[in-house]
């Protein structure tokens, strides 16, 4: 990992449905050291599918960058690990943590942490497989009965793995109740490859708590960055000078909304961004005035032009009103799971 020569501290998550191209380059633009893309198929990708391929393209200015694959056969993994080195990344991550109940069923994600064995198998075929560092994600276990995550790590940094990031919460968890960090200390104490902290990391305080009660080389943003790219700057900026930003006022937010929203349209065209949008716009408007209305009202729009109309109508009655507003992570909970 040393060899990336990351510019900052701060990773951001690959994050289904969220983490596409626009996006990244957004959170890039605020200072993220790293971005993923979404979690991708290995099936998808080792027989070819249009679907699935569509994730893999970025813009150079997103390096360094990793892609993100899951799977639960080893030689399908291997197969689109191979496949994915035609797009030239950076970093090649695989998804040991996912608690998805459809991605659970197949054996994938965070169901392979109840497996070791053939998670090494699959594990040391994707390292040997490739000539870039690979990365893995994984959360602290499968339940409270069974957490493995130091036991997972050793046998990755041994297979060959770069760097670990390490979601404190079992898979019966999923995002509730609070990730125990002490999780995260037990993992980097007992390895000695790159460790990320991830979970319940929304503000630049709880950063740099994550850094120092763990002692991880690096955290990773996933929820708190939704709606908010500008956080990674905010972070990076209170570890070097203790000083604490304040957040954009709204009219910076519209700015930034209106940025993201020309990256998607040439990203996926009008259609595709405008049923993107009806997912992801929330995100940008959590915590302004009368949000959940106006959300409502632009996802039944029809067309771009109408979506466009209606949103500058919202940002001057909310510029006019102002008030400031207050993002809360409760308006995105929904939306990461």
């Amino acid at each position: 990992m040393a060899k990336l020569n990351l510019d900052g501290k701060v990773i951001l998550a690959p994050m289904a449905g969220i983490t596409d191209s626009p996006f990244r380059r957004i959170c890039k633009k605020f200072g993220a050291g790293l971005v993923y893309t979404e979690m991708t198929s290995s099936q998808g990708i080792a027989r070819g599918s249009t679907q699935t391929l569509r994730y893999l393209p970025y813009e150079e200015e997103e390096r360094p960058i990793g892609i993100q694959i899951y799977g639960e056969d080893t030689a399908t993994m291997e197969s689109a690990a191979v496949e994915v080195m035609k797009w030239k990344p950076d970093v090649l991550d695989m998804n040991f943590g996912c608690p998805v109940k459809k991605v659970i069923k197949k054996g994938a994600g965070s169901a392979l942490l109840k497996d070791i064995v053939h998670l090494e198998e699959i594990v040391r075929a994707v390292v040997n497989a490739v000539d870039i560092p690979v990365t893995a994600k994984i959360r602290s276990g499968w339940d409270d009965k069974h957490v493995n995550a130091v036991e997972v790590a050793q046998m990755f940094e041994d297979a060959g793995i770069a760097a670990i990031s390490v979601h404190p919460r079992t898979r019966e968890q999923s995002f509730k109740g609070k990730a125990d960090w002490s999780v995260i200390k037990s993992v980097k104490d007992a390895v000695s490859i790159t460790v990320i902290g991830n979970g319940d990391i929304n503000t630049p305080e709880s950063a740099k708590k994550c850094f120092d009660e763990t002692g991880c080389d690096y955290v990773m943003i996933g929820r708190g960055a939704i709606g908010r790219p500008w956080i990674f700057a905010h972070i990076e900026h209170y570890l070097k000078t203790g000083e604490l930003l304040e957040e954009p006022d709204d009219e910076v937010k519209f700015d930034i909304l209106n940025n993201y929203i020309t990256l998607e349209e040439k990203f996926r065209g009008e259609f595709g961004t405008l049923n993107h949008l009806k997912t992801s716009i929330s995100w940008f408007l959590s915590g302004m005035l009368d949000s959940k209305k106006a959300s409502e009202d632009l996802v039944r729009v029809k067309t771009m032009v109408d979506f466009k109309a209606k949103l500058k109508e919202y940002s001057e009655m909310v510029l006019k009103n102002e008030k400031p507003s207050n993002w809360q992570l409760g308006d995105i909970q929904e939306i990461a799971l």
